[in-house]
C-alpha cells in the first residue's frame, strides 16, 4: 500500500505513555471468555475495558504534540455530535438522567469520553480471519457503568450481550471504532481484522479480486438471453455474448440526452467517462466482457429494445457482478478510483499512531454507506431493478469501493469481509437491503413500496424498470405470480376457481401510501386499477389467503381482455397459462362482476400533517348510530392530497367481494364512469369507525356488509 505516515511513536502525552500498547492489543485477553448469550457470572467489563477518560479540552491541550490525541481529537467529536445511547430507565437520548435513588446517583453519563478496549468480533463478525482488539470512542466517562447498571436493574441476564449491543449500535451508526492498520496491499485471509488505508487515486482491483474469489457464488455466463450483446473491453468492440463469456454489468445514471452514435459492432471514438472507466475496471478485475445499455441495447430498434428489457433478470442475475456508479450525477463523473482525473476523498478516513502502532477510525465506513444511499444513482427507478437483480455487486463512491453479496459484505476500508448475520439471527442495522425481497412472497411489498420511492425521466417506463424484479420473485417463490405488475399469490399447484379469484382481488386492493403525506399522478399509459397507474409511493395487498371471511353472496368473477379485443374468463386465462407470457400480449381492460353500490361525495379532515379522507353513514341509516356518534368509513383516494374537488361533491360507485373478519382488510373498489368502462380513482375501507370527533379518536370497528348496508347487488364493470 503506497500510504505511508511517518513514525511518530515517540510525540506521546504523559497519559498516552502510560498505556502499554502490546497488552492493549493482545487478543488473548478476550480468550475463553463464555459466549455473548450465556447468563453466568462473567462481569461485562472483561468484555469491554476501559482504557482511561479524557474531555475535548484536555485533547486540544495535547493533540499538537502527541500523536495519539491528534487522532483521537477528530473520533471524539464526532462522538460528541452523533452519539446517543438510550436510558432503559428514562426511554430518551442524551448523556443525562436523572438518579432512581439517592443511593445510585452517579447513573448519569458524565462529562468527556470514554475510550475502551472490545473484540473486534463484537462490532463486525468477519467471515474469515482472526479476530482482533478494537476500541471504542463513548460519550460520557460513566457510560459503561450506566449501561451495565440499567440493564441489571431492567432484570436482564445476558449483561455481557445486552451492554455490547447498545455500544455496537452507537459505534457502528458513529463510525467511532478504532483498528490497527494493516499496510499490506493483500491482507493475509487469515490474518487479525484490521483496518486499510484507502488509496487516494486508484482502486485495488487484487483486493475487489478476492472478495469475488471468497464469495460462494453460482457460475455466471452469458446465457439464456437471446440476441444478447455484451462489450469486449480489451478489443473496445459489441460482440455476440456466447455462454462461455464471463461478464460485468454496469448499473449508472444515464443521464440526459441520446447515447453517442455509433455504428455496430464499433463503439464511439469518446466513451462517457463512467463508461469508458467501467471497462478499465472490468479488465483490472480479470474479466474481458461488460454489459451496458447504452450500447448493448439497440436504443433504435423497438423489438431488440423490449426483449432485452424483459431478460434483465438473467442480464443482471448472469452477470459476475455489478458496478454500480454512485458518484456524480451523470456518466461524466467517472469511477471515483479508476479514473485518473477522480480521486477519492482520503480526508473521511481519520488516520493518527498509537505509538509504533498505525490506527484508522471507521468514520469512512459510514460516511461510504451515506455516499451510496443519497447519491442520484440511488434515486433512480431502472438502477433499482438493476441492483435488485444483481447476485453482487461493487458500490463506487467518492470515498471507496465496497461489495455486497447474499453472505457478507466488504470494503476498502477492511482486511476481511463483514458477515451479515449476527449472534441471534437478523442482519446488521448497517447492512444493505438491495439483496433482500425477492426470495420470500412476502418481500414484494417492501420491493413495490421501495420502487415506488424512485424517479424516472419517462413515465411510461413504470413497468419496463420492475419488470425484471417481478420476473425474479415469480420465479423465486413457488405458486407466485404478477399481472400488471398486481402480485398474485396462489394457495398452490391446484387452485380452485374461488382460489384464483381471491388472488386477483388481494392484489386489486392495493392503496396510496398512508405513512405520510402524498399526492398520486395519474400515469395514463397504464389501466387505473394496477398500482402502475400511480406515480406515487404504493402499499400493495399481500394477505388474504389465511384470513377468515363472512361470505357475501357469491364469490367474485373476473374477465380479461385479448390482444383481439375479447374478454377470457379470469380462471381460464391462467390455466391456459396467460401469467406466462410476455407482458406484451396483456391488454387493459378487467371486467369485475362483484357487489356494487353507491358511494360518496366523501369528506375529508386534518390529522397533524395528514388529511384523512372518509365518508359519513349518518344520513344513510340512522340504525347505525349511537346517541352523539357518527359513523364513518376511511377513503384512500388515490390521489392523495391532490384529489379532485369532484371526490367531495359527486357520487361515484364501489365494488366489493368480501367481507372479511378484520376490518382493515376488506375493501370496495371506488371507481368513476368514463362512457361504458370505469376508472378506479381510491379504495373505501369497509370497516365502520365509530368516532365522536372524526378522525382524532376511533373507539371500535364493525366490518360493513355492503348488502345490509348500501343495498348492493350484484352487477359488472369494466375496468381500464
Amino acid at each position: 500500500m503506497a500510504l505511508v505516515l511517518r513514525d511518530e511513536a515517540e510525540r506521546r502525552c504523559s497519559q498516552c505513555i502510560a498505556i502499554d500498547f502490546n497488552e492493549l492489543f493482545d487478543a488473548r485477553q478476550f480468550d475463553h471468555l463464555p459466549p455473548l448469550q450465556s447468563p453466568g457470572t462473567t462481569p461485562w467489563t472483561r468484555y469491554i475495558r476501559k482504557i482511561h477518560t479524557f474531555g475535548l479540552e484536555s485533547l486540544q491541550e495535547t493533540r499538537g504534540y502527541c500523536s495519539l490525541c491528534a487522532f483521537l481529537w477528530p473520533v471524539a467529536r464526532l462522538a460528541a455530535q452523533l452519539q446517543g445511547i438510550p436510558h432503559l430507565l428514562s426511554q430518551r437520548l442524551g448523556p443525562t438522567v436523572k438518579p432512581v435513588d439517592e443511593t445510585h446517583t452517579d447513573l448519569q453519563d458524565g462529562e468527556g469520553f470514554t475510550l475502551a478496549a472490545t473484540y473486534s468480533e463484537y462490532i463486525y463478525p468477519t467471515t474469515c480471519g482472526r479476530p482482533a482488539v478494537w476500541l471504542v470512542v463513548l460519550k460520557g466517562s460513566n457510560i459503561l457503568k450506566r449501561i451495565a447498571f440499567e440493564y441489571e436493574l431492567k432484570g436482564h441476564r445476558n449483561i455481557p450481550l445486552d451492554t455490547l449491543t447498545s455500544v455496537a449500535l452507537c459505534v457502528r451508526s458513529t463510525g467511532t471504532w478504532i483498528a490497527e492498520a494493516d499496510t499490506n496491499d493483500i491482507p493475509d485471509p487469515k490474518g487479525p481484522v484490521r483496518a486499510r488505508l484507502v488509496h487516494p487515486s486508484s482502486v485495488d482491483y487484487a483486493l475487489l479480486q478476492s472478495w469475488l474469489e471468497a464469495c460462494p457464488s453460482p457460475s455466471h455466463s452469458a446465457v439464456a438471453v437471446p440476441h444478447m450483446k455484451l462489450i469486449d473491453c480489451a478489443a473496445r468492440t459489441i460482440v455476440a455474448a456466447e455462454p462461455h463469456m464471463r461478464y460485468l454489468a454496469l448499473s449508472y445514471v444515464w443521464g440526459k440526452g441520446p447515447p453517442e452514435p455509433y455504428q455496430y459492432p464499433s463503439l464511439p471514438a469518446t466513451l462517457p467517462p463512467t463508461v469508458d472507466d467501467a471497462l478499465t475496471a472490468t479488465l483490472g478485475l480479470g474479466l474481458r466482457y461488460v454489459w451496458i445499455d447504452r450500447y448493448c441495447i439497440w436504443q433504435d430498434d423497438p423489438v431488440h429494445k423490449s426483449t432485452q428489457i424483459l431478460h434483465m433478470t438473467q442480464i443482471y442475475g448472469n452477470a459476475v457482478a455489478t458496478v454500480a456508479a454512485a458518484a456524480g450525477m451523470d456518466p461524466t463523473h467517472g469511477l471515483p478510483g479508476v479514473s485518473a482525473n477522480r480521486p477519492r476523498t482520503f480526508g473521511r478516513q481519520y488516520v493518527g499512531r498509537a505509538g509504533p502502532r498505525l490506527l484508522a477510525s471507521g468514520y469512512i465506513h459510514n460516511r461510504h454507506k451515506e455516499a451510496v444511499s443519497s447519491s442520484v444513482w440511488d434515486t433512480r427507478a431502472w438502477t433499482f431493478q438493476e441492483v435488485t437483480l444483481s447476485s453482487r455487486i461493487f458500490f463506487f463512491s467518492d470515498l471507496q469501493v465496497s461489495f455486497l453479496c447474499d453472505s457478507y459484505e466488504a470494503f476498502e476500508h477492511l482486511s476481511q469481509p463483514i458477515t451479515l448475520a449476527r449472534p441471534g439471527g437478523g442482519l446488521f442495522s448497517n447492512a444493505s437491503t438491495y439483496l433482500s425481497g425477492v426470495a420470500e412472497p412476502e418481500g414484494i411489498r417492501g420491493l413495490v413500496w421501495r420502487y415506488c420511492s424512485r424517479a424516472m425521466t419517462y413515465s411510461s417506463d413504470a413497468f419496463n424498470a420492475f419488470a425484471g424484479v417481478l420476473g425474479a420473485w415469480s420465479m423465486a417463490n413457488k405458486g407466485c405470480f404478477h399481472y400488471w405488475a398486481l402480485p398474485l399469490i396462489f394457495p398452490g399447484d391446484q387452485c380452485t376457481d374461488q382460489e384464483l379469484s381471491e388472488a386477483l382481488w388481494n392484489a386489486l386492493c392495493w392503496r396510496l401510501d398512508s405513512g405520510t403525506l402524498r399526492s398520486g399522478k395519474r400515469r395514463e399509459d397504464f389501466p387505473t386499477w394496477s398500482w402502475l397507474s400511480i406515480e406515487s409511493r404504493v402499499t400493495v395487498n399481500i394477505h388474504g389467503r389465511d384470513l377468515e371471511r363472512k361470505r357475501t353472496g357469491q364469490d367474485p368473477e373476473f374477465a380479461v381482455e385479448t390482444q383481439g379485443g375479447t374478454m377470457v374468463d379470469w380462471c381460464d386465462f391462467i390455466r391456459a397459462g396467460g401469467l406466462r407470457r410476455s407482458p406484451l400480449t396483456w391488454a387493459r381492460k378487467l371486467r369485475v362482476h362483484g357487489l356494487m353500490f353507491k358511494v360518496g361525495p366523501f369528506e375529508k379532515a386534518t390529522r397533524g400533517k395528514q388529511i384523512m379522507h372518509f365518508m359519513s353513514l349518518k344520513n344513510l341509516n340512522s340504525s347505525l348510530r349511537k346517541e352523539k356518534e357518527d359513523v364513518v368509513m376511511l377513503f384512500q383516494p388515490d390521489f392523495g392530497v391532490d384529489s379532485p374537488d369532484r371526490l367531495f361533491t359527486e357520487q361515484f360507485e364501489a365494488i366489493s367481494a368480501y367481507t372479511y373478519r378484520y376490518a382493515d382488510e376488506s375493501h370496495a373498489i371506488v371507481f368513476e364512469r368514463v362512457g361504458d368502462t370505469g376508472r378506479r380513482i381510491g379504495l373505501l375501507g369497509l370497516g365502520m369507525i365509530r368516532t365522536e370527533d372524526m378522525p382524532y379518536t376511533v373507539p371500535g370497528t364493525v366490518v360493513c356488509d355492503p348488502a345490509e348496508v348500501f343495498g348492493a347487488v350484484r352487477d359488472s364493470v369494466c375496468l381500464e
